[in-house]
């Protein structure tokens, strides 16, 4: 196997007697303190590297496993690099699994990483060491570990010890945020009949938070009141309603959530679906349902990869199809549209804006969820001339020519009749 060649132990392979109970499911907090990126890797059976998640410096990613599963991880020296290698091994063609096996081997044997070629290799409920030029790296485990108590990797570069692993004693405490304080503010839009208004909840200091910041030429009260008219004017009148009753955006400073021992700075801005999920990692589980800006300047950065209301429409998307659409995030008829398109791979690559660019697989083949917002975005923009999406296809035009289905879908689910579309 590739990787067992390189020094990394595989996931066992599958047999009947595989036992995936809670008793061996354990939860792994991978904490970046190294100097750099990195990159990791779940390795199945056979070697072959999935999952591909960035852990940023000074950031931590959680891992939900088994016993005996492998990790690895290697550093980002290059961010194009790193985006081909993703586009590459998260390519579901079986005909480029020559491909993958070359680009994986081409990972493992780079010569800029620390530990040989892969940064680190890890397996939990395992002891494994890896010792090359000098360096050695160690991980210790206790076999009583259970998903409330998980394996804490730190991954450092001190000259001597790259990375450790420390099991606490003690259960998974969250970090809290739940008595944060948030201030109402009302911002009412015209729509194409009539007006809405939308409830935003806002942390102390929101409006203050990049005023040095001379990139910005609008503030983040008039950046949102913009976007916010935007997207009612896009949206179609009943759906605009409906989620200005329902949907509250949630806008915060900066925002932290996950383990009180090892906390994710949280950075950009999402959809709610799940109060569980929040109140696991320590959040108001009011905000359920909710959209929130993780933090005002990653929003401010962000959000000319849209036109005016591209990213708010987005979210607001997620929560059309999570709260409106007919069974939620089950409905059959939208998996059903997202895996013909991935099966004929009609978004393997597509123009995007800003740094994926200029061309690479489109977010929309992360999952029918984000397929159904990102078309969602293209659909609400009528003007043929205008890239209104961050991501191809940009408009209702370019989404009737490319994929038919999920245009006739979005006419369904939005409540728009064909009849009374501008084609």
């Amino acid at each position: 196997h590739i990787a067992e060649a390189s020094g990394i132990l595989c996931c066992p392979a599958p047999t009947h007697s595989t036992n995936h109970t809670k008793n061996n499911h354990v939860t792994i907090l991978f904490h970046n303190e190294m100097d750099c990126d990195l990159c990791l890797c779940w390795i199945d059976y056979q070697g072959m590297p999935h999952h591909f998640r960035v852990l940023r410096r000074n950031t931590s990613l959680r891992e939900n496993s088994f016993v005996g599963h492998s990790f690895l991880l290697w550093r980002i020296d290059d961010e194009q690099d790193y985006c081909e290698t993703l586009h590459t091994c998260k390519s579901n063609d079986d005909n480029n699994e020559g491909k993958k096996k070359q680009t994986v081997r081409r990972i493992l044997n780079k010569e800029s990483v620390i530990c040989r070629a892969p940064l680190v290799g890890y397996q939990p409920l395992k002891a494994l060491s890896l010792e090359t030029n000098n360096h050695t790296t160690t991980t210790t485990t206790q076999q009583s570990m259970t998903v409330d108590r998980p394996h804490i990797l730190y991954l450092r570069d001190n000259g001597r010890t790259i990375c450790r692993t420390i099991a606490p004693t003690h259960s998974v405490v969250p970090y809290d945020t739940t008595e944060k304080v948030y201030e109402e503010v009302v911002i009412e839009c015209k729509t194409k009949n009539g007006a809405v208004r939308w409830t935003l909840m806002c942390e102390p200091g929101w409006e203050g938070c990049c005023d040095n910041d001379n990139s910005n030429s609008m503030s983040i009260r008039e950046r949102l009141t913009m976007d916010l008219n935007a997207a009612s004017e896009k949206l179609p009148q009943k759906a605009c309603e409906l989620l200005s009753k329902s949907i509250r955006i949630w806008v915060n400073v900066s925002q932290k959530y996950g383990m009180e021992l090892c906390p994710t700075e949280a950075s950009h801005m999402c959809f709610h679906p799940e109060a569980n999920w929040l109140r696991e990692n320590g959040m108001k589980g009011e905000k359920c349902h909710g959209v929130e800006i993780y933090r005002v300047k990653d929003y401010l950065s962000d959000c000319d990869l849209w036109g005016a209301g591209g990213v708010i429409v987005h979210e607001l998307s997620h929560a059309w199809h999570c709260c409106f659409c007919e069974n939620g995030y089950d409905n059959k008829d939208i998996i059903k549209c997202f895996d013909e398109a991935m099966r004929e791979k009609l978004y393997e690559s597509v123009e995007v804006h800003g740094p994926q660019g200029p061309k690479a697989k489109a977010y929309a083949c992360t999952n029918a969820m984000e397929y159904f917002a990102e078309l969602s975005v293209a659909f609400m923009c009528q003007d043929r001339d205008t890239e209104y999406n961050k991501w191809f296809p940009f408009n209702r035009r370019q989404l009737i020519e490319h994929d038919r289905r999920a245009y006739e879908l979005m006419c369904e689910y939005w409540r728009v009749p064909l009849s009374k579309l501008k084609k």
